[in-house]
């Protein structure tokens, strides 16, 4: 079998012993400026060092400059850049509303930043149909455009009304519903959020044609909470987790990516 870029950049982010991965999206700087966890580029360099151990990291264009000693390395994670921007995270200044997101990087960029792959969200039941339509066209086309450069596309795919705390959007129908879309557009790997059982979960992975990653969703009140729903995860058939918050903003960053790994690659080990 012919081996493509894509095909290698997927392997280098995929544990080979376990077949799962821990990727770590550290971007929210970008979306939301600095918080807890982003106050500066000290903390980022501390924390992104803390991080070795994770298979992936995203970061966003402008901080790569400030940790590129740091990631893309033998034992050192892969380098996913953040590709684009909404308002939708941000408590200062916070949207009315949720919106679509826009293109910030392209692949030609990142591939010359350094970067295996690129994150992006899709929203899926905006108010305007017109913001879905421009969501679905976007990562149509950056699907396209990273295959023809060879790098990996995730994409985030999330339901308009987590901005509104509907439960319709942790239903698993709803997730099985934008998870397989994005993938149908092109995405190599999905990211989305946990339905709250491994049940619900599993029935949503099933669905997903290409490797289905949880978000970590607001912060646990324990480390021990962020490890048990890797488990959880695990256990419903997914390929692995993106946690954020719960991971750079613990007191301990670096031993909680250790009892992360012990939970997805040892635990589940395939």
């Amino acid at each position: 079998m012919e081996m493509t870029g894509k095909a290698i950049r997927l392997r280098k982010i995929f544990s080979h012993a376990s077949g799962k991965c821990i990727i770590v999206p550290y971007s929210h700087a970008v979306l939301s400026g600095p918080q807890k966890g982003l106050e500066n580029t000290s903390v980022l360099r501390n924390t992104v060092a803390a991080l070795r151990p994770a298979d992936g990291i995203v970061l966003p264009m402008g901080s790569v400059r400030h940790v590129s000693d740091l990631v893309g390395g033998r034992d050192q994670p892969v380098l996913l850049l953040h590709a684009d921007w909404h308002p939708n995270a941000r408590t200062v200044l916070p949207s009315p509303r949720p919106a679509g997101a826009i293109s910030i990087v392209t692949p030609e960029a990142a591939s010359a930043a350094g970067a295996d792959g690129l994150m992006a969200y899709m929203y899926l039941g905006l108010n305007d149909p017109s913001e879905e339509h421009a969501e679905v066209s976007r990562i149509a086309a950056l699907a396209l455009e990273c295959e023809r450069a060879g790098l990996v596309l995730i994409v985030e795919s999330r339901s308009a009304q987590e901005h509104t705390k509907d439960p319709i959007a942790y239903d698993p129908k709803t997730i099985a519903m934008h998870a397989r879309i994005a993938a149908e557009l092109g995405a190599d790997i999905v990211k989305c959020v946990y339905s709250g059982s491994v049940e619900s979960f599993k029935s949503a992975v099933e669905a997903c044609p290409v490797p289905v990653v949880a978000a970590g969703g607001p912060k646990k009140d324990t480390p021990e909470g962020a490890v048990d729903m890797a488990r959880s995860v695990i256990q419903a058939g997914a390929a692995g987790i993106m946690f954020g918050r719960n991971v750079w903003q613990s007191s301990n960053p670096g031993e909680l990516i250790k009892a992360l790994s012990s939970a997805v690659h040892d635990e589940m080990r395939v």
